[in-house]
């Protein structure tokens, strides 16, 4: 362990709020009296010397992680335990609302490529040679007569300087090849490169056909964080030129009209975060509905049940999303229009924004995004039963044809939809 840097313990003071450093001084402070070391790694250190905001904070503890956890749960404390995993982890979240990765440091070893990992307690450096790259295999310890210094067994810093990806061991990818995805998404976002071995290795494993043996759940976890990046096409082109196109259907046979819908699509995200939505723009749905509409009867499909993805709606948005330029109802009334975008939902009006250039198509949808998908009835089922509708069927589709006549402008308010009902016979005089 490398005496602490001041430097780097000004760029912690700087980068991380008093009450990140208070807690990490906390934890290495139990950890230390109940014999222990805790040491804070991976993603967090490497971002810290590359002056980015941490996303991950991992802390792996030498010795009792329970005893340790405990200590933090405790009243006087007032930790949680959000959730543990098979791995001996657990997240902890404090009472100021910070959350940490707890667990001890541990080895793994794979019964056979791409298989779930078997852990063992270990020490630091053996924790830290397992992981996936080198510029992750560095930690900070938190132990008070330490705190700061840097452990780097494996010239993690130096890859960093260099903006390469060294893996720890010829075996990586195949022990786990949801790493060369990782690998990826890091050249996308860091701009490092696999180092020559390491290309090397990945090739190797792709010729293995290493991807068929991991099951599809670990698949689309990576996916997911792939398609979540910003510049779509960008990340799915270099999808393709690591020989990983085939991963996600059509990519590895993509048709211009699919590159131009991905670079579309990240512009119609952008635009769509205007409208004050609180999902998250960049949810994957309205991609996966994308690139299903680029792939034949059933495909895409089969892919999300491989994935075991949870898209219940996913089929029929993408059934109507096939059918949209043909029977949309360009000429109909607005009412008409909303009625068909509500029906393609969110996640399918965002990939039809993407993949149809019509100018009529793109306006009217706009406007459904924007504002006619906020026009609600003022009246709801016992407004209407007060106003002498009987209960039953009969209120549902009552309901409907004011949604429609809201749509088309024929009132505004609660005292416009009761006039509008009077003035077009729909309720009964007393």
């Amino acid at each position: 362990m490398s005496a602490p840097l001041p430097a780097l313990q000004a760029e912690m003071e700087r980068r991380w709020s008093p009450e990140r450093l208070r807690e990490l001084q906390l934890i290495g402070k139990l950890s230390w009296q109940e014999g222990a070391q805790a040491h804070l790694v991976g993603g967090a250190v490497r971002d810290l010397l590359l002056h980015r905001p941490v996303q991950d904070w991992d802390i792996a503890v030498e010795g009792d992680v329970e005893r340790i956890a405990a200590r933090l749960v405790d009243r006087s404390l007032g930790y949680r335990i959000c959730k543990r995993s098979a791995f001996g982890t657990m997240v902890l979240a404090s009472p100021t609302g910070l959350v940490w990765d707890l667990a001890r440091c541990r080895t793994e070893s794979y019964p056979h490529p791409a298989a779930l990992p078997v852990t063992a307690p270990a020490s630091l450096r053996e924790d830290l040679y397992r992981r996936d790259y080198r510029v992750n295999a560095m930690a900070i310890a938190l132990d008070p007569k330490a705190f700061g210094g840097i452990e780097d067994p494996y010239g993690g810093r130096k890859d960093l300087e260099q903006k390469i990806l060294s893996v720890l061991h010829p075996r990586s990818f195949l022990d786990d090849p949801t790493r060369i995805l990782r690998g990826l998404r890091f050249h996308l976002v860091l701009g490092f490169r696999l180092d020559p071995q390491a290309d090397h290795l990945r090739a190797e494993a792709l010729e293995q056909q290493i991807f068929s043996r991991l099951s599809g759940t670990r698949l689309w976890r990576e996916l997911e964080r792939l398609l979540a990046l910003q510049d779509t096409a960008r990340s799915l082109a270099t999808l393709r030129n690591w020989g990983l196109g085939g991963l996600l259907p059509p990519v590895d046979q993509a048709s211009k009209d699919l590159w131009k819908a991905l670079a579309a699509h990240d512009q119609v995200l952008q635009r769509f975060q205007g409208t004050g939505d609180s999902r998250n723009p960049a949810d994957s749905q309205s991609l996966l509905l994308l690139l299903g509409y680029f792939l034949g009867e059933g495909a895409a499909e089969q892919e999300w049940s491989h994935w075991q993805l949870s898209f219940p709606h996913g089929p029929r948005q993408l059934a109507l999303l096939r059918r949209l330029a043909e029977h949309f109802p360009r000429k109909g009334t607005p009412a008409a229009q909303a009625r068909c975008w509500r029906d393609l939902g969110i996640a399918g009006i965002l990939a039809a924004l993407a993949i149809h250039g019509d100018p009529a198509l793109q306006e009217s949808a706009w406007d459904y995004l924007e504002r006619m998908r906020y026009e609600d009835v003022p009246l709801d089922g016992r407004d209407l039963q007060a106003l002498g509708v009987p209960q039953g069927p009969g209120i549902g589709r009552m309901l409907a044809r004011l949604q429609d006549a809201r749509w088309n402008g024929e009132f505004h308010d609660r005292d416009g939809a009761r006039k509008w009902l009077k003035e077009n016979g729909l309720l009964t005089p007393p």
